[in-house]
């Protein structure tokens, strides 16, 4: 066997490996995701779909995650019902704006009237 086959070889090999260890390491970190009662496992979804879309910071995501546990079991009724195209509660909106940048918050903003909900109320002062 030549030498360029078996880089060739060698190289398929890696990917391969590589694809099923990001296939392993993908499965695990949905599966932590979802773990627990399903409440709780919304709540981690949101913040990470939160999170993905406005490139918050870890202290961020502690922030959003923990008022979302607070209003989750203070008002079942103050959250949208999970889905896919709705990862914002209702009426936490504005607290959640408060602990963005600027930046996110005109992200946000584009978001939800993209989605044809109301905006965020003007920035506190």
């Amino acid at each position: 066997m030549d030498h360029g086959r078996m880089l060739a070889g060698m190289f398929v090999l890696g990917g391969v490996t590589g694809a099923g260890v990001m296939r392993v390491l993908s499965d695990r970190a949905m599966s932590a995701l979802l773990a627990g009662p399903p409440a709780e496992a919304g709540q981690r979804l949101r913040v990470q779909a939160l999170a993905r879309q406005l490139g918050l910071s870890k202290p961020q995501k502690r922030q959003i995650a923990a008022l979302l546990r607070r209003r989750t079991s203070s008002a079942p009724g103050d959250r949208a019902p999970a889905g896919a195209d709705d990862a914002m509660p209702r009426k936490g909106l504005p607290e959640i704006s408060e602990l963005l940048t600027p930046t996110q918050r005109e992200k946000l903003d584009r978001i939800l009237r993209a989605r044809g909900r109301p905006g965020l109320p003007p920035a506190p002062r």
